[in-house]
């Protein structure tokens, strides 16, 4: 496992990337988009169990983890473009690397289906963890209920919140290292965490969902997005659904990564 940058007109992205020892077998890349306000960090354990026979690369959205951001909220668009010529720029699409497969997880998962739409050529197929799917009304609601110019009883409040849900409910497995440091990695993006909310509440769902093209998967597990994520699925033309009932919660990509890299690679190996 292996970090770098890349440069942008915002300052700097970062990136992990893990990849079989020299002379191992390769099969279809898996590029990963990490959940609002987390960083690829979140993808560790996931890209430890990939690695073995792939090249795996994660990617910290702009303004999350180590990528340098924008000064305001933006839309997904917006970051999906960054991430898109982030990808081109490492080789992936037309490049030596190849298509990939890209793995959204939350608002990565939207991402995921932006970057498509705006580089066909790119990706081999998606795999759309936890998507956010809500309808015209709810988005309007989350959008309005933004936590906008947070003071500091605010973010205190904020902090609690997800200690509690990373930390005091964690599955029982997990250890306190794994969630001090998904935790951790919330608190990096600080009072800005919601800048790409913003982005997630005003994108276009029903119109953009049905103008994907790319094999995709869609995999629900037991968590808070579960019945979004079939939601989507049966939006988006010949998605596949996947139904992973034993991988639960917030901190599934730090403790069950083995249960949802199963189905992940299956699909991915389709291409190669």
């Amino acid at each position: 496992m292996r970090r770098h940058y890349l440069d942008n007109d915002l300052g700097q992205l970062h990136y992990r990337r893990a990849e079989p020892a020299a002379g191992a077998s390769r099969r279809t890349p898996v590029v990963c988009l990490h959940q609002t306000p987390t960083s690829s960090l979140e993808f560790e354990p996931l890209m430890r169990e990939l690695a073995t026979d792939r090249l795996v690369v994660a990617l910290d959205t702009p303004g999350y983890g180590g990528s340098d951001g924008p000064s305001g909220p933006r839309s997904i668009e917006f970051y999906a473009g960054y991430l898109a010529a982030a990808l081109e720029q490492l080789g992936f699409g037309a490049g030596p690397l190849g298509r990939p497969v890209i793995f959204g997880y939350h608002t990565g998962a939207v991402l995921a289906a932006q970057v498509a739409l705006l580089r066909p050529g790119l990706a081999a197929g998606l795999v759309l963890h936890g998507f956010p799917f809500r309808s015209p009304a709810e988005r309007r609601q989350r959008l309005e209920a933004l936590p906008r110019g947070l003071d500091v009883e605010g973010w205190w409040k904020k902090v609690e919140w997800y200690y509690d849900m990373h930390v005091r409910q964690a599955p029982a497995r997990a250890t306190l290292q794994e969630r001090t440091r998904v935790f951790g990695q919330d608190m990096v993006a600080g009072p800005e965490f919601w800048f790409s909310y913003d982005g997630v509440w005003t994108w276009p769902y029903e119109e953009r969902l049905l103008r994907l093209t790319l094999p995709t998967l869609a995999i629900a597990a037991d968590e808070v997005l579960a019945e979004a994520t079939r939601a989507a699925a049966r939006m988006i033309p010949g998605c596949e659904l996947c139904e992973l009932p034993q991988v639960k919660g917030a901190s599934a990509l730090a403790t069950q990564a083995s249960e949802v890299a199963v189905p992940l690679r299956a699909f991915a190996d389709r291409f190669g």
